[in-house]
């Protein structure tokens, strides 16, 4: 969707096999931050300017690299906390940058109005992981919390 507006697309992943997988889907690098800090490999990439937006969504362990990926008036869209619910800011980063620091939980009808008609036109294909039965909910669990996803996992009733 990020493509639709002309943006780059930078992504951070796990693993070399979750990056050529957003690869695929149209990132334009990706930064795999088991190997390597990504928030010096974005100043790199920015020539040192550093993003517009970061989705962030893992907490704690990429909170503080989130941050220092974004350039001066950047935005954080935070939006989950696999690793955790408590993180912490660098107040001097935040005001001395200008940062903007949002919380976001979901989207609005008009913004689900409008993704819905992408997938239905096929401009946009969601990524399922895994589909389960409800009698197997605990395995995708399991597989969220050891970050072994790759997309949704979809709960059949």
């Amino acid at each position: 969707m990020i493509k639709d507006v002309g943006a780059i697309a930078y992504t951070t992943v796990g693993s070399d096999e979750k990056g050529e997988k957003t690869l695929a889907l149209g990132a334009d690098e990706f930064i795999n931050y088991k190997n390597e800090r990504f928030e010096g490999r974005i100043r790199r990439l920015t020539k040192k300017r550093g993003v517009d937006v970061v989705f962030e969504h893992i907490g704690p362990d990429t909170f503080k690299g989130s941050m220092l990926s974004m350039r001066r008036g950047g935005k954080l869209v935070t939006c989950g906390s696999t690793t955790g619910v408590m993180g912490e800011i660098n107040l001097n980063l935040l005001y001395q940058q200008q940062l903007h620091l949002l919380g976001s939980f979901g989207c609005t009808l008009g913004n689900m109005k409008s993704v819905m008609d992408k997938m239905a036109t096929g401009r946009v294909k969601p990524v399922i992981d895994t589909v389960l039965e409800l009698k197997d909910v605990e395995k995708g669990l399991i597989r969220l919390e050891n970050r072994d996803v790759f997309g949704k996992i979809i709960v059949k009733l």
